[in-house]
Order: structure tokens, then sequence, then C-alpha cells
């Protein structure tokens, strides 16, 4: 395991110095890693219209619960390390009249896991290692689910037949979800087209703020700079050489 101040880091691609200023950073994106569409489309396909209980590791400003709040009636929490990113959340669940079904907290997935609390079903996004290697970090969740629960997982996995490094395979990936004992249900790849133009989009409001935060703390231009060229090049790898997934397993 790694401190949580250097995992965040990793998680959002960005060099420590400058982790106090990602809230700015980010300040014009409400949804910081899959479109929450994707995943509604999955749930709206697997579940009836019934109240569950949800917990979203890692919910970033809450875009995906504050929609299945309002879509469709869950209890939903989400939980955050950034208190910028969960401070956000909770004023558009209060503005939006959801504080009735959706709560967010400032705190640590590790720690989150470790507790005894029953979810029907878990969203995670795996873009660190915070809670290990896929499989350990698949299995700590299933310990956290209900006996017919499902977790939501957002992965990516290389192209079938490139060669991607240390990004796993779509082969990988799922025989590391059945080693943890989970069972998939439903899928879904987001439209290359998509990712692209979102991404991009992304970044060029990414690219603006850091521009004013590089004039008004020039010690930490450089890293602002290094951050910009971070997201294009993943914004380019998520568009062309890996596939963008959202899994439902069960238990």
């Amino acid at each position: 395991m790694v401190d949580s101040r250097t995992d965040l880091a990793v998680s959002l691609d960005a060099e420590e110095e400058i982790l106090p200023f990602i809230p700015i950073l980010l300040q014009d994106l409400w949804s910081l890693g899959f479109s929450p569409d994707l995943a509604l489309t999955i749930l709206k396909r697997n579940f009836p219209a019934t109240p569950r209980r949800v917990l979203d590791l890692g919910c970033g400003k809450g875009a995906l619960l504050i929609h299945v709040a309002e879509q469709l009636g869950w209890n939903c929490r989400g939980i955050d390390i950034v208190p910028a990113f969960i401070a956000e959340a909770n004023r558009i669940a209060q503005d939006r009249r959801l504080t009735n079904l959706v709560q967010f907290e400032v705190q640590d997935m590790v720690d989150e896991v470790e507790m005894n609390r029953q979810y029907d079903l878990i969203v995670f996004g795996f873009d660190s290692e915070s809670l290990g290697p896929l499989t350990e970090a698949l299995s700590r969740i299933r310990k956290r689910l209900t006996t017919q629960g499902h977790l939501l997982l957002n992965t990516i996995w290389a192209q079938p037949g490139r060669s991607q490094g240390e990004i796993a395979t779509e082969t990988d990936t799922l025989s590391a979800a059945k080693d943890a004992g989970l069972y998939l249900v439903d899928r879904e790849i987001l439209d290359r087209s998509l990712v692209e133009a979102q991404n991009a989009s992304n970044t060029e409001l990414i690219r603006r703020r850091a521009l004013e935060l590089a004039e008004k703390f020039p010690a930490h231009a450089a890293a602002f700079h290094a951050y910009v060229q971070t997201q294009e090049e993943e914004s380019r790898m998520l568009s062309e050489d890996v596939q963008c997934a959202c899994l439902l397993f069960s238990t």
C-alpha cells in the first residue's frame, strides 16, 4: 500500500506539489470519471425501480449518485478523500433537494472497506492501487456486498491485439473478478468517438485553469504545464489505445 497523498496524486495524474490546486484545475468539471449515462443504462436494465443501498468509492463531486438518487430513488452514500469535491457534491445534493437520499462524506476508501457496513451495490473505478492490485481490490470490496449484492466497475483494458505494457487485457480483468468471487452480469463499452470528444472538452477546461494558476503561482508553473500534458496524453490513450468499460458483477 502507498500513503493516501501519494495514491491521490497517482489517481489524479498530478505531481504532489499541486495537489492543493486540484479542485481549481477541475473546477469546471462535474463528472470526474466516466459519464454517468453508461452506468445508468446498466442499472436501469438490470434492477427494478426499488430503493437500494449504494456506495460509491471515490465519488468525486457525486455526479453518478446524484443521477441515481434523482432517477431511481435509491439510498446512496459517496466517499472521496478530497474535501472540496465532497463539499461540492453536498452542495449539489442540497440544491436538488436530495439530501434525504444521498449523503457524501470525506473518507479514505481503504478505511471504508475495512468497516463492517454492507451494501447492495458498490461503485468502484479502478484507476490506482489504493486497495491493492485488481484481484485484491475486488476481493476486499466483495466483503462489503450483501448476499445478492452487485459491483459496478469502471475500468480500462488494452485494445484487442495491442500490447499496452502494464495495462490489463479484458481477459485479465474478467479473471481477476472471477478470482474475487464475482460474476459478470452486464457490460457496456464506451464509444471511442464520445470518449475523444468528452476528453477534448475536459482537457481544454483544465488547460484554461492551469494557465490562470501558472500566472498566479509561477513557482508551480512547470507542474501545472506537466499536468496538462499528462491529461492530453491520457486523453489520447483513452481514445486510441484502450477500451473504457463499465461492468456489472454479482456475488
